[in-house]
């Protein structure tokens, strides 16, 4: 219901107000019978909560969450966060993945004559007496003609510009050449092209011109790069969709989720679809086994058959090996870890946003998200530099590997003997088969729920051991090292939609690059969130008795396992299977060697 009715009072008598203030009740009335069981409430309550909507009415004033202050807007996330974790709900997530740089979008003058700045200043030359021989040939003429003298003549001296231009910028940059090189680098510069050779001239300030062509010339995209972008675009990107959608049920122990992957093309459909069901009163992560049937019988089980047809995977995550209460500790300690490094978060990096600046990201989104998005009564944005958010995910990992410390001391230093025994064994080169069984025991080397949190708190541990920059850099390049353009061009944005009530309604994660290469991705997440009331089914793609595993419909993936490492231990089994189950388990418990298939 909404009221709009605005009564000033303050210079009336009494009568009057009261006199207006019962006309004013009275055109509420028919608003308020139209309530839900109002009118069966008595008379003097009637009046009294109309006396209080009127009261509402009068006092209070549509306030904007836009004018909150960046400190306001992480208090007012940080809130909702919480309140996040608490909440069942439903979701729905859409994975967007399109060139950073549209390919639409490049003009000509936009384009790079060659992939390699390194011959930049040579295929400028080449062209441009492409075009003069073309010209020649149209005038019926030889190039060599002295009507051509003057262009020939330009053309050289644009090529020798350019290449001393160029030599220059290569010369003031300490990350390409360092000092002791300098010399040998104008050395053989010299021998190559005495015509453009680097002499004690060209050791000056490159032009304007040059310097920003030469720094920004790696972002330019050939004829080729834009051809390849638009086929990646029309054949792969735009048929393929990735989704996600489930619920999540705290207070049950329960979170699902419906993954799933189309590529609908003219002549060509394909639809993957894979149902996880997360039962955290228990312990077990299900998974659909229909996906995992075709491969686990080509090459681990032989004998699979059907078995698996319709039913879900049991994969139980604690079989007694850890300690009591380590999976609520765990999840505990997850929370924490985001509490505090959401804490140490700079204020500057939280601003609320006017809706209708969201109209900014109108290609990037369908018309029925950006129109939630523009309903919303809040919107708040979170950015970050790309280096800042690889660091805050290193600083989440060393405080979560510091609470689990302080909680279970032994398992950390049951799992610090065990890189010490690996380290040991590794540098070994003469142990003996019983040697070989007694360290594989000694360090967990057993599908054990164990042994995969021993493998989990040794990864974390190598991850705090590396330097900030080199594990921003291995994350995020996969080549060891990151090009401070890259960083300081790359931001990540993270956009919250909240309601009235404080609840999140959506969130909108992309990245931004100021200067985006065409050959590289980009990728957005949209996520929605739903009473679930909305959803009655996690997986609308199973049927109404397959919702929910149980022990009718579910194979036990550990005695599943069990059964089937006896099988190879007797000799059944392919060699692939064979290869895979010796890295688990102790090669000599896997069975003899395979003479054939």
């Amino acid at each position: 219901m909404t009221c709009n009715t605005h009564i000033n009072t303050a210079s009336k008598p009494a009568a009057q107000r009261s006199e207006q203030a019962n006309t004013a009740l009275a055109r509420q009335l028919p608003r308020l019978k139209k309530l839900p069981r109002l009118e069966k409430l008595p008379l003097s309550l009637t009046l009294l909560a109309g006396s209080l909507l009127l009261a509402g009415c009068q006092t209070t004033a549509l306030q904007s969450h836009n004018d909150a202050s960046p400190i306001e807007a992480k208090a007012a996330l940080k809130q909702a966060l919480q309140k996040q974790r608490t909440s069942a709900y439903s979701y729905h997530s859409q994975i967007k993945i399109s060139p950073a740089m549209s390919p639409d979008t490049v003009n000509a003058e936009d384009l790079g004559v060659t992939d390699s700045l390194d011959t930049y200043c040579e295929n400028t030359h080449d062209q441009a007496y492409m075009g003069l021989l073309e010209q020649a040939d149209g005038a019926q003429k030889p190039v060599q003609s002295a009507q051509f003298d003057a262009q020939r003549q330009a053309i050289k001296q644009a090529y020798i510009a350019c290449s001393k231009a160029y030599q220059a910028w290569q010369y003031n940059q300490p990350d390409e050449y360092d000092t002791e090189n300098q010399i040998d680098y104008e050395q053989s510069e010299q021998t190559a092209d005495e015509s453009v050779a680097l002499d004690e001239h060209a050791i000056k300030p490159v032009s304007e011109y040059y310097q920003n062509l030469f720094d920004n010339y790696q972002h330019k995209p050939t004829k080729l790069d834009v051809k390849k972008a638009k086929l990646l675009q029309a054949y792969l990107l735009k048929p393929s969709s990735i989704h996600a959608q489930g619920s999540y049920q705290p207070a049950a122990g329960k979170f699902t989720i419906l993954m799933s992957a189309q590529y609908f093309a003219h002549n060509n459909k394909i639809s993957i679809n894979q149902p996880i069901y997360v039962d955290a009163k228990t312990g077990s992560i299900y998974l659909w086994a229909d996906n995992f049937a075709m491969l686990t019988s080509e090459y681990l089980d032989t004998k699979l058959g059907t078995t698996w047809h319709n039913k879900w995977l049991k994969l139980t995550l604690n079989d007694g090996t850890l300690p009591q209460g380590f999976a609520q500790s765990l999840i505990k300690a997850h929370f924490q870890a985001l509490d505090r490094l959401y804490e140490s978060a700079p204020v500057n990096e939280f601003e609320p946003v006017a809706p209708r600046q969201l109209n900014r990201l109108s290609g990037a989104l369908t018309e029925q998200q950006l129109s939630l998005m523009l309903a919303s009564p809040q919107v708040i944005r979170r950015t970050q530099t790309m280096q800042d958010y690889y660091q805050s995910y290193h600083d989440y990992i060393r405080t979560l590997y510091s609470i689990l410390s302080a909680k279970y001391p032994q398992l950390v230093a049951e799992t610090d003997a065990v890189n010490v025994s690996n380290a040991a064994n590794t540098d070994s080169k003469d142990n003996s088969t019983a040697e070989s069984v007694r360290l594989n025991e000694a360090t967990g080397n057993t599908f054990s729920s164990k042994s995969l949190i021993q493998k989990m708190l040794t990864s974390m541990r190598t991850m705090i051991d590396t330097e900030s920059d080199q594990l921003i850099y291995g994350v995020y390049s996969g080549e060891g090292q990151l090009s401070d353009d890259q960083t300081l061009n790359q931001s990540v944005e993270q956009l919250y939609g909240l309601a009235n009530n404080g609840q999140i309604q959506w969130q909108y994660l992309h990245n931004i690059t100021s200067q985006p290469d065409i050959d590289s991705l980009s990728v957005d997440v949209f996520q929605r969130y739903l009473p679930l009331s909305k959803t009655p089914l996690d997986f609308v793609n199973l049927p109404a008795n397959m919702q929910k595993p149980n022990a009718n419909n579910s194979v036990d993936l550990r005695q599943y396992s069990d059964a089937l490492t006896e099988r190879y231990r007797s000799g059944e089994g392919t060699v692939i299977g064979r290869l895979l189950l010796s890295q688990i388990l102790q090669p000599d418990l896997v069975g003899p060697p395979l003479q054939s298939e």
